[in-house]
């Protein structure tokens, strides 16, 4: 496991098992550090990815995205039309990310 998932989410790693192999439901966490954003999503057949502020290439017009301890993961179009009004809101300088 990452160590950003319990260091920033508080997940362990038994609720990251969980998480990622429930086969029921996608989620979506946010966790705030320092000035950065992150989110991480489980698509709960083994992907996740951690999607976060800053962006080396696009700065303020982008995010990074990383897939974490997996080689896919896939995503509902509802999935990143919300993982997208978080960053949305995040950047309009709202701080309630939940």
């Amino acid at each position: 496991m990452d160590s950003r998932i319990e260091s920033l989410f508080g997940i362990t790693e038994d609720g990251y098992r969980d998480l990622r192999f429930n086969l029921n439901e996608s989620s979506v966490h946010t966790a705030l550090g320092g000035d950065d954003l992150h989110v991480l999503y489980f698509d709960s057949d083994d992907g996740c990815a951690l999607f976060s502020t800053p962006c080396e290439i696009f700065e303020e017009s982008g995010i990074k995205f990383e897939l974490i301890d997996c080689k896919y993961c896939d995503i509902a179009l509802s999935d990143l039309q919300f993982v997208y009004k978080i960053f949305k809101s995040f950047s309009a300088g709202s701080t309630d990310v939940h």
